[in-house]
C-alpha cells in the first residue's frame, strides 16, 4: 500500500474532497435564490452578453459548470420566469435567450450570494500572488 501514501495521491483525494465542499457550500449559498450551479452559470453569461440575445450553442461552450443537456436547463429557467426563449427575428433556425428583469433581480442576488462565498474562502485566504499560483496549477492539471 505504498502508492496510498504517495503525496500526489493524496494531493488528488484532496481536490476531490475539496471540489465536493465548494460545490456543496455553493449549493447553500444559492439555495435561497432557487437556482442550481449550472443555473447561476447560465445567467451569468446572459447577464454579461445583455442586452444582446445568446444562443443555446453558445450558452454551451461558454458554461463552466458540467451540464450535458442545456435545453432542460433553460426549459427550467423560462419556467422560473428568469429567462426568454424566441425565435430570432433575422433568423428563424436561431433561437436567442435573454434575461427577464426578474432574471436579473434573481441573479444579482445569487450573484452576491457566490461572491460572498469567494471572499470569505479565497480571497481572504490566499494573496494575489497565492491566488494566481491556485490558479496555474488548476490549469495545468486540464492540460
Amino acid at each position: 500500500m505504498e502508492e496510498l501514501n504517495n503525496i500526489h495521491v493524496s494531493a488528488y483525494f484532496n481536490l476531490v474532497k475539496t471540489a465536493a465542499w465548494i460545490e456543496e457550500e455553493i449549493k447553500a449559498a444559492l439555495k435561497p435564490s432557487g437556482l442550481t450551479h449550472a443555473q447561476l452559470n447560465v445567467l451569468y453569461i446572459l447577464n454579461d452578453m445583455d442586452p444582446d440575445p445568446v444562443s443555446p450553442s453558445i450558452l454551451k461552450e461558454q458554461i463552466i459548470v458540467s451540464q450535458p443537456d442545456i435545453t432542460r436547463l433553460i426549459d427550467r429557467l423560462v419556467n422560473k420566469g428568469l429567462v426568454n426563449r424566441e425565435i430570432c427575428p433575422e433568423n428563424r433556425r436561431k433561437i436567442d435567450i435573454t434575461l427577464t428583469e426578474r432574471g436579473r433581480e434573481v441573479f444579482q442576488n445569487a450573484h452576491e450570494a457566490a461572491r460572498r462565498f469567494v471572499t470569505r474562502n479565497i480571497q481572504n485566504k490566499f494573496s494575489s500572488d497565492e491566488a494566481s499560483e491556485l490558479r496555474r496549477m488548476m490549469h495545468l492539471i486540464r492540460e
